[in-house]
């Protein structure tokens, strides 16, 4: 009986347990405290993605997976833009903030989007069997996560498997040393490439120079190439392995790779030799020919009643250009709208004309619109200036038009000075008289209504009595920088920093180069002497020492490229000093192209080593400092452009803030290339944001415009929102 009751009590507590913990129990559920995103700090090279996670760790000391429910969100969509699935996207290097954030709870961390990583190496070379004694250029080509290539033939390690056959030196250059098989291995990092290369103990029989007995114009820097037959039949670019020369050094320089520089007209032989061979081929050098002449400023606007002056600038097959504004023929295509005369356009009627200037058989020429804009302000600059007495000042005149529209009319205007006592106009130039003050005017009537501008120019009694320039002699290392200061001293004893008004010189630019500033760079090693010229006062000079290694090699990269019509590709000059070390001369060297109906080279000083393609060839580009030169080949393929696509994708930016934008376009024979620098570009609403040439958007209010890159017909678009 005690037994039964003891297990009917055991059940009844059972039952009250079971009971305690059904649906009417006080069950606590846990709560969501904190969420980690990992993985932490990551960082991602451009061209490759980043998946993050999210981890949710609750009161009870549970975690759970969120990856898949949180809401994830980029502080910088610039940078890189993160899906609903926490995936993110590199658009452009820099940082970001990544936020998962879900009931109100949210975590975080950061991600830095990186260059873009070499992700494969592959060499190419021309032959894959050299003769001993001579050289082949390996070059190293390298694949990024981004899917772009690029040529890293300078910056990769280079080394032989067997030094006693071939050896192979830092830009890639093997040298053929005995018979046998070598691997010639390129590496960055972890990353390499090796190509093997057979040294034959064949000797050379006979040697060919290409081009045979040519001519180029002054100036051109044009490659020969020294081809050798060898004994068992083959034949092999030597033109590395060569001894080169000139009989007339001031007819024509040659470089130890065979680069040829016309340096001064005349007749010439180059030679080559190789070990028992040797050949030589005669090579003339001609005045350069006019090329093409350019109308500035392009298609000019003119309100009824003023002028413009126009400017034709020749270009020669030299890449020499030269003002031909008062020697060319110029022509109005409708005289009855504008006239022209040494390039003086004066307008007549309301339309639109062709002005064209035409020097023997070549024409330049641009449109010209004539509107009925009337001249509704004229604004006189500068605005209150001061001078000394005896020192004069240059106005200029600038015409604001009904249609909205301004023009310069600083040559159309009447200057005049209410105080000839004070201060007389010659033209637009003011000179001091004597100390006190003066209204300066500028008035033009068209039509019978004048409008006038006007500004005060104060004169002193100081004049300028000397000048000085410190340092007067400065020591920098290559690469270092000296800034000179131009002094004047005037007749009241004050002094003013005169330097950005001056024009500066140095003595030789191959050992320093001084910019409008008075700040020089240290190039290579050796002496030289920084002038200064201010108005009409005798120059005044300092002498500039540059310690370090001098000059031996330059070499241009890339290497080799390819591009095709109408596009563009950037060379940088990197010279090599005595003393090892190295330095980028991009800015400093002067810039030539082999071929200028093939591919022309920018040597202004933003665009130094832009090289633009204009017709299917191969040709070299050259970058010379002192007698120092630099080579690359160029080949412009026949190929046409089949689209382009316009990145970062439909990118949102704060007001105030500006995007650069990048044209990749996709041609016929399968290339993809970078032609921002190429493309027109435009904005379908300037009002929200304007772009410039280089791709760049500047934001002028919220709302959305579409960006476009045209190119030979073809566009690329994307959209562009303002917040």
């Amino acid at each position: 009986m005690y037994r039964i009751t003891a297990i009917l009590f055991a059940g009844l507590a059972i039952l009250w347990t079971g009971c305690a913990s059904g649906p009417g129990a006080n069950h606590v559920v846990p709560k969501l405290k904190a969420i980690s995103v990992g993985p932490a700090d990551a960082q991602v090279p451009m061209g490759q993605t980043q998946q993050f996670s999210a981890t949710g760790e609750y009161s009870d000391g549970t975690t759970q997976i969120l990856t898949s429910t949180v809401t994830w969100h980029s502080s910088n969509t610039n940078v890189g833009a993160v899906s609903t699935t926490g995936l993110l996207s590199p658009v452009a290097e820099g940082m970001a903030k990544i936020t998962a954030t879900s009931s109100g709870v949210s975590g975080s961390t950061t991600v830095s989007v990186t260059a873009a990583a070499i992700v494969s190496l592959s060499i190419v070379r021309s032959s894959a069997s050299i003769p001993f004694g001579t050289e082949e250029q390996f070059t190293a080509i390298a694949t990024f996560t981004d899917q772009t290539t690029q040529n890293v033939t300078s910056s990769v390690t280079w080394a032989s498997s067997q030094p006693g056959v071939a050896s192979v030196n830092s830009t890639g250059i093997v040298t053929g040393i005995s018979a046998g098989t070598t691997m010639v291995t390129a590496s960055s990092g972890s990353i390499s490439a090796s190509a093997s290369l057979t040294v034959t103990n064949v000797t050379i029989v006979s040697l060919a120079l290409t081009p045979t007995n040519s001519s180029v114009p002054l100036g051109v820097v044009r490659q020969f190439v020294a081809t050798g037959t060898f004994s068992d039949g083959s034949t092999q670019d030597i033109s590395l392995s060569a001894t080169w020369s000139s009989t007339d050094t001031a007819v024509a320089l040659v470089q130890a790779d065979g680069v040829v520089e016309a340096t001064g007209l005349g007749t010439t032989t180059i030679s080559a030799s190789f070990q028992t061979t040797s050949n030589s081929t005669g090579l003339t050098v001609t005045s350069p020919q006019l090329l093409s002449i350019a109308v500035q400023p392009a298609n000019p606007s003119l309100a009824l009643g003023t002028s413009v002056q126009l400017s034709a600038i020749g270009t020669y097959d030299n890449g020499s250009t030269q003002s031909l504004t008062s020697s060319a023929a110029w022509s109005s295509s409708a005289t009855a709208v504008a006239t022209v005369a040494a390039g003086l356009v004066k307008s007549q009627s309301a339309g639109s004309t062709t002005i064209s200037a035409t020097v023997g058989s070549v024409t330049g020429s641009t449109s010209l619109n004539v509107s009925t804009a009337t001249l509704v302000q004229i604004s006189v600059t500068p605005a209150t200036p001061a001078i000394a007495i005896g020192a004069t000042k240059s106005f200029s005149a600038t015409g604001s038009f009904s249609d909205g529209t301004t023009e310069n009319l600083t040559s159309q205007v009447t200057w005049s000075s209410s105080d000839t006592g004070v201060a007389s106009m010659s033209g637009s130039v003011a000179t001091g008289i004597a100390a006190g003050t003066s209204t300066i005017t500028g008035s033009l009537t068209i039509n019978g209504s004048t409008v006038s501008g006007y500004t005060t120019l104060t004169i002193t009694d100081a004049s300028l009595l000397s000048l000085t320039l410190s340092p007067t002699a400065a020591t920098i290392l290559v690469g270092g920088t000296q800034t000179f200061t131009l002094t004047g001293r005037y007749s009241d004893g004050t002094t003013k920093n005169l330097s950005d008004s001056a024009t500066w010189t140095s003595s030789d630019s191959a050992i320093a180069a001084v910019n409008p500033a008075g700040v020089a760079t240290g190039i290579q090693g050796g002496a030289c002497v920084i002038s200064a010229v201010y108005g009409s006062f005798p120059p005044v000079a300092g002498n500039l020492t540059v310690s370090g290694g001098t000059l031996t090699t330059i070499s241009v990269a890339p290497a080799t490229a390819t591009i095709a019509p109408q596009t563009t590709q950037q060379f940088a000059a990197t010279g090599l000093y005595s003393d090892g070390t190295t330095r980028n001369l991009t800015a400093f060297a002067s810039w030539t192209s082999s071929d200028y109906a093939i591919a022309t080279i920018s040597v202004a000083s933003s665009s130094q080593g832009l090289a633009t393609a204009i017709a299917p060839g191969n040709v070299v580009i050259g970058a010379l400092i002192g007698s120092v030169i630099g080579s690359a080949g160029l080949t412009v393929s026949n190929t046409t452009l089949k689209s382009i696509s316009v990145s970062p994708a439909d990118p949102l930016i704060a007001l105030g803030t500006n995007q650069n934008f990048n044209a990749i376009g996709t041609f016929s024979d399968g290339t993809i290339q970078n032609i921002s620098r190429s493309v027109t570009w435009s904005s379908s609403s300037p009002a929200i944001a304007t772009i410039n040439s280089l791709g760049t958007a500047t934001s002028v209010a919220t709302g959305t415009t579409t960006i476009t890159a045209t190119m030979n017909g073809i566009s690329g678009e994307t959209t562009l929102t303002v917040q």
